[in-house]
């Protein structure tokens, strides 16, 4: 069993950005911003192809339809019109991604079969499933007319069968392929397991040596707070001043909290080791600084809760927390994801650079858009 990608928008997700470097500018070009076209106005020409505001319009809107779609209508109006802005920026890039594949396709003297257009027509018809709207709908809100509907039919066809015949089965996913590299994860999961042992044996025999009447050592200000000490191999020590029980002690031991088995160890006595999600740790109460015995009480009620801190050291060895398996559905499309990103890529890349690209009203369309200045 094989697996490819279908659709071109989802093919071209690693060559958006690179368009904006490999055009070649025509001296002629304007400058001016997005909110002075109209409709008829190009704001790209790719060889022979133009894109008017119009048209760019029309893609913007149909791409934010469908992840608004995708995101069950929960986009709030400002996440909208973060959306917009977003999409607007990258849709010029698919288009040209889009153009010189399909220029590419008319050399090759690509044409598309039976398989390829009923292909075309399912993604269609999957795009019209997840907006609600029948094809007519479609056509008239996102493609301007039926004929326009029909051609992006025969071009979305057109791509499958390019990439069938300029890569052949270099994008496919075997099942063996994702056997192999399941199981590679698996291997690497059980060696972390067997690192853990060890890490956890090395900090169990590091808690039997260390002497609790002797922890001036360990405190200072090379070990406050974050300011973490390695004191043996893999083993750190990190100094808690004055840790408030109610704010930072849980139940449930994790990484960030500490165990509330800890909150009324005596003065100078060690905790057991503790298993959290990243590390192996142990404590040690500090002598209370006014020589008194502080008795901390945990409560989720604010009246019964203690004041008083108290000080601590924290031991621990980090896990190795190894990889988590993915779904095969998962692990198919990171592998053809990593498949396009080495081998369609830089075979688009090149298309780019052998294009002629012109922006009759200049790139810098959205310079004044403050939405999108970090993204240049």
């Amino acid at each position: 069993m094989q697996t490819k990608r279908l659709g071109w928008l989802n093919v071209l997700c690693g060559v958006m950005l690179l368009c904006m470097g490999c055009e070649r500018r025509n001296e002629k070009e304007l400058k001016r911003s997005y909110s002075e076209l109209t409709a008829p106005d190009i704001m790209v020409k790719v060889n022979h192809e133009t894109l008017t505001k119009q048209g760019f319009d029309r893609l913007v809107e149909e791409r934010l339809a469908l992840t608004t779609a995708q995101r069950q209508g929960t986009l709030t109006l400002k996440n909208v019109e973060t959306q917009r802005d977003r999409i607007r920026h990258e849709t010029m890039p698919l288009f040209i991604s889009r153009r010189v594949m399909l220029d590419e396709a008319v050399k090759m003297k690509v044409s598309p079969g039976e398989e390829d257009i009923r292909a075309a027509e399912s993604y269609v018809d999957k795009i019209c499933s997840r907006l609600k709207i029948n094809r007519d709908e479609y056509a008239d809100k996102y493609k301007g007319t039926p004929k326009a509907l029909e051609r992006f039919i025969k071009e979305e066809a057109t791509l499958r069968a390019l990439m069938a015949k300029q890569f052949g089965d270099q994008l496919s996913v075997t099942d063996d392929e994702v056997a192999k590299l399941t199981q590679s994860l698996i291997n690497a999961n059980a060696q972390s397991e067997a690192t853990n042992v060890v890490q956890r044996a090395a900090l169990e025999a590091f808690r039997e040596e260390v002497s609790a009447t002797n922890l001036t050592q360990f405190v200072s200000d090379k070990t406050l707070e974050d300011a973490e000490k390695e004191i043996a191999p893999g083993i750190f020590v990190v100094y808690l001043e004055s840790v408030d029980a109610n704010e930072f002690f849980d139940d449930a031991v994790s990484s960030e909290m500490i165990p509330s088995a800890v909150a009324n160890l005596p003065p100078r006595e060690k905790s057991e080791v503790f298993d959290s999600e990243e590390c192996f740790e142990f404590f040690i109460r500090l002598p209370d600084k006014d020589g008194e015995v502080v008795q901390i009480i945990l409560s989720e009620n604010d009246d019964e809760k203690s004041a008083k801190t108290i000080d601590l050291l924290r031991f621990y060895a980090r896990k190795d927390l190894g990889y988590q398996v993915p779904s095969e559905a998962q692990f198919r499309g990171d592998l053809i994801r990593s498949k396009y990103e080495s081998i369609q890529v830089p075979w688009v890349e090149t298309l780019i650079q052998q294009a002629t690209i012109v922006y009759p009203n200049g790139r810098d369309l959205f310079q004044h858009n403050h939405l999108l200045e970090g993204q240049k």
